[in-house]
């Protein structure tokens, strides 16, 4: 009995030992500073050090390029700064994102010097925007036959002429909303759309031609881009209007965020003006036929309609950029400096 009591105490000491060994085993694997975990940390290591050495690599070569372009090879390579925007010369039209829509652009024509990218079409082409209404006394009262009140509202109160328009050279609008000569509200907008009456807010360098507004397309094709929204699919629905009330519960609603400067650079009424108004006659469903009112973007309503002659409204002019034109994004302004082509 003695021998198989010595026997037991053995083995439950061996248990003991073995189960010390085993832990002091998984410690040494899987434990805070075991084989695995710095294993693993060493690996991260290496790919952190082959990532930094590849962007090293790639600096210097695009300083190099850089330079070879005539650049001052001021530390500005092809990685992203801390506003996730290329800090090296690129082309605008093939960097531009709809993340990027409303950053400013160091633009000045006719005085103005706030611009706003503002969108970009199907074929790359990219416009800017007046960052908000421009000053009365900037609006060619005379080609476009409107008159002003106050700092910056414009209105008809005389129906001018239709004019020729670049509408018939792109595809502004939503079909089957088309400018009519015969009517006072496409006779309005066509001066909007007319390209000589905007010439002098053509900084000849870096843009070929301006309008009056945008049209309800660009509007919300650059909204839909920015917000994830799909209201240029609402608009081209047969049974609904190109324009709504923000505010109408009876109709199709656009529930455009109105703390988004770019499309609202204000949320309230600047003196008498209510907002601005749009290069596209108003065309809602049953309505199509009257040619008495204008689309107009009111910052307390959103997209709406209002009569040609309301003078409450103001002007924000667009301006298409040549196409190819090159930019760099600046760290420092937080702005877009555009390249003479």
């Amino acid at each position: 009995m003695k021998n198989k009591g010595i026997t037991l105490i053995a083995l439950v000491i061996t248990i003991i030992v073995l189960l010390i060994l085993a832990g002091i085993t998984i410690n040494l694997t899987i434990g805070e500073h075991g084989i695995l975990i710095m294993a693993k940390q060493a690996g991260k290591n290496y790919q952190n050090a082959a990532e930094y050495e590849q962007g090293a690599i790639g600096n210097f070569f695009n300083e190099a390029q850089n330079i070879i372009a005539g650049g001052n090879g001021n530390g500005t390579g092809t990685n992203p700064g801390d506003t996730g925007r290329p800090t090296s010369v690129v082309e605008l039209g093939d960097t531009l994102i709809s993340n990027y829509y409303g950053d400013r652009v160091n633009y000045s024509a006719n005085g103005i010097e706030d611009w706003k990218l503002f969108y970009k079409d199907a074929n790359g082409e990219v416009f800017i925007i007046a960052s908000d209404c421009i000053p009365a006394s900037k609006v060619p009262t005379a080609s476009t036959g409107s008159v002003t009140s106050g700092d910056y509202n414009v209105y008809w109160n005389t129906v001018p002429t239709f004019q020729s328009n670049w509408s018939t050279n792109a595809n502004l609008f939503i079909q089957p909303f088309q400018l009519r000569s015969n009517y006072d509200n496409s006779k309005v907008v066509s001066t909007l759309l007319n390209t000589n009456n905007w010439g002098s807010f053509v900084n000849t360098n870096y843009a070929d031609l301006a309008i009056g507004g945008p049209t309800v397309r660009m509007f919300a094709s650059s909204y839909d881009e920015k917000s994830g929204t799909n209201y240029l699919g609402r608009l081209g629905a047969s049974d609904y209007g190109v324009t709504y009330s923000k505010n109408a519960p009876d109709t199709p609603l656009i529930n455009i965020d109105t703390s988004d400067e770019l499309y609202f650079p204000h949320t309230d009424y600047v003196g008498t003006n209510c907002g601005y108004v749009l290069a596209t006659p108003h065309g809602a469903g049953t309505t199509l036929n009257k040619p008495n009112v204008i689309c107009t973007v009111q910052y307390t309503n959103g997209l709406n309609s209002m009569s040609i002659n309301l003078n409450k409204f103001g002007i924000r002019p667009v301006v298409h950029l040549k196409t190819g034109i090159m930019a760099q994004w600046n760290e420092t302004t937080n702005m877009w400096n555009l390249q003479s082509k």
